[in-house]
């Protein structure tokens, strides 16, 4: 039955009135309130430009800025409420928007926007207990990022969230709308509880769960359950294992039956006056279909994760092979350097990258006859100037594979990012 959006509202506030009834709440003798933001403007040049056919007329330097500040008030000393207004406008002509697509966090139809981010109120140790109660606009952020992170703030979501935690357990139950600033979607609304257990040891030492009912349009009803395990943690080394599967009906009342697996070990070595060098393997699975519509095509219903600044691609009908190496001078430069290597799961026709929101994605046909997608490369400098200024520079080329053989459209494809965060 399809989660019905005013009932769900009813039943939650009742049920949250009967909570906040009964706590001890001490107002503050003197309003404490405090505000942070940034200032951030990001350029970028594509050649030739990958989310796009090969005879679009994009310019050769595009982009975006964002300006935010964030105000919180601590009300009383469980009861606090923030707000998040925030500015942002696209650095190229609107008659280049299409040619644009997805990139950090901006989409063709935004040009100069003024709107509310992330803004919530929050009730914490409700009648004593380790209980809390979030209501507003937020983003889910959970683990690593392969389902759910909160990059960019993308996904902004207009939610209710009650959450326990007790050490060593947390618990989150959350109601969420997607809010008309989050990214092209088929989901509407979904029901969401996410459960960790923390021990201190070093094998098995973080177990997750989560379970999700989500709505779609054209009666979607995926139901997701996954599991994820921090195998083996210590100084030195790291593994972690992610399941999860979806079943229920994809958008159109087709069966879904779908999975995702994803698995990574990173080798760290630690130096003096906060030099660090890592070394991570990691491999990432999901299922497809030979048609994008397919029961077995997993659906990314919050892709977060980057997975590659030129190619992108979503999760679905897809294996991504990845190793990065990283070292951070002095705690304040940070060198990487990523190779991935992307394959389908079943050959298809169709864009193999349907484009990630954060960015630009490769929507340009397979030829459904080869499995190999390509490979990529990325390099990145990044550097803390000091505690106002911080400087990001990111480089991609994209090889393309035989999946794309015989395509006259975009051939390999490369680009630059330079990114200036200025905090206040």
């Amino acid at each position: 039955m399809p989660l019905n959006p005013n009932r769900s509202r009813r039943l939650f506030a009742l049920f949250f009135a009967g909570l906040l009834l009964g706590p001890n709440v001490r107002a503050r003798e003197q309003l404490d309130w405090f505000y942070y933001g940034d200032a951030r403007i990001r350029l970028y040049a594509a050649d030739p430009q990958p989310a796009a056919s090969s005879n679009t007329d994009e310019p050769p330097l595009t982009g975006d800025t964002r300006l935010r500040a964030t105000l919180q008030l601590n009300l009383t000393d469980s009861l606090s409420a923030s707000i998040t207004p925030q500015w942002e406008t696209r650095l190229y002509s609107r008659e280049h928007a299409d040619a644009g697509d997805a990139r950090f966090g901006q989409y063709a139809w935004q040009d100069d926007q003024f709107n509310l981010g992330k803004s919530e109120l929050r009730w914490n140790h409700i009648a004593f207990m380790p209980v809390s109660w979030s209501l507003g606009r937020t983003v889910l952020s959970y683990d690593d990022g392969l389902l759910f992170s909160d990059t960019d703030d993308a996904w902004l979501l207009d939610a209710s969230t009650l959450s326990i935690d007790s050490w060593p357990c947390t618990l989150d139950l959350t109601w969420a709308e997607v809010s008309h600033l989050a990214p092209e979607t088929d989901l509407r609304e979904f029901l969401f509880l996410h459960a960790s257990r923390e021990a201190d040891r070093l094998s098995l030492r973080r177990q997750t769960i989560y379970l999700g009912a989500f709505r779609m349009r054209d009666d979607g009803e995926p139901i997701l359950a996954g599991l994820r395990s921090t195998l083996f943690e210590n100084k030195a080394w790291r593994a972690i294992l992610e399941l999860a599967g979806e079943t229920g009906t994809r958008p159109g009342e087709a069966h879904l039956l779908a999975g995702i697996a994803d698995a990574a070990l990173t080798r760290t070595w630690r130096g003096g006056k906060g030099n660090t060098a890592s070394l991570s393997a990691r491999t990432t699975w999901a299922s497809g279909d030979q048609q994008p519509g397919g029961a077995h095509a997993f659906i990314p219903i919050m892709n977060y994760e980057d997975w590659g600044c030129v190619f992108s691609p979503s999760l679905s009908n897809i294996r991504i092979h990845t190793l990065t190496a990283r070292y951070i001078w002095r705690e304040r430069w940070t060198f990487e350097g990523r190779l991935y290597h992307y394959e389908q799961m079943h050959p298809a026709i169709g864009p193999a990258s349907t484009g990630n929101f954060n960015n630009g994605g490769y929507e340009i046909s397979a030829n459904g006859e080869d499995a190999e997608l390509g490979t990529e490369i990325d390099l990145r400098a990044a550097c803390l100037m000091n505690d106002r200024l911080s400087l990001e520079l990111l480089a991609g080329h994209f090889f393309r594979g035989a999946a794309y053989a015989g395509i006259d459209q975009n051939n390999n494809a490369s680009e630059i990012r330079l990114q200036l965060i200025i905090p206040f």
